[in-house]
């Protein structure tokens, strides 16, 4: 048999000490909680740049979010749905690319990207697939605008919702960040 660790017994006398110990910890860690200034939610100041190089994408339609891919004898795949989606999102971030006539090297190396979905989409679907859906349709594998969607990619990721629009879609805009 392994050797497995046990946990060991408390005793009522050492049992109160580890309360108080404990909650000495909780009253120091709270402040720092309700401290907004430790959770900072813009990018730092020398991040921070007048001329900053903005790119605007939109996506009409509704986005199909990610999906796990599915394994069978054969091997994997992603669902028809989301592959045809996310075929018409790259074809469409492609054309608009194009259009921009950027003067960027693309692909992007790092970026903060603000994902708005306006109008009507799957409401019982997660923010985060949605998202990904959009994120890896402008990585490398995708439309090639962004290197990827890893965090040291992209450090800032605002996500939001606005159901009451006339027009379903997503608004992406990236904001190019200098390479660290």
């Amino acid at each position: 048999m392994e050797n497995i660790p046990q946990m060991s017994l408390i005793s009522s006398k050492s049992k109160d000490s580890f309360e108080e110990d404990v909650e000495t910890e909780v009253k120091q860690i709270i402040p720092l909680l309700s401290n907004a200034e430790n959770f900072p939610t813009s990018l730092p100041d020398s991040e921070k740049s007048e001329n900053a190089t903005i790119i605007n994408f939109y996506l009409p339609g509704k986005v199909v979010p990610k999906a796990r891919p599915r394994v069978t004898t054969n091997g994997t795949y992603l669902p028809p749905r989301y592959r045809a989606w996310r075929n018409q999102a790259e074809v469409e971030i492609y054309r608009q690319v194009s259009d921009l006539n950027l003067e960027v090297n693309l692909p992007i190396q790092r970026a903060a990207i603000s994902i708005s979905f306006c109008g009507k989409h799957r409401t019982n679907s997660d923010l985060d697939n949605l998202a990904g859906a959009c994120l890896d349709a402008l990585t490398l594998n995708g439309a090639g605008v962004l290197q990827d969607d890893r965090l040291s990619c992209i450090p800032k990721l605002n996500l939001e919702y606005i159901p009451n629009t006339k027009e379903t879609g997503v608004q992406i805009k990236i904001e190019i960040l200098p390479v660290r």
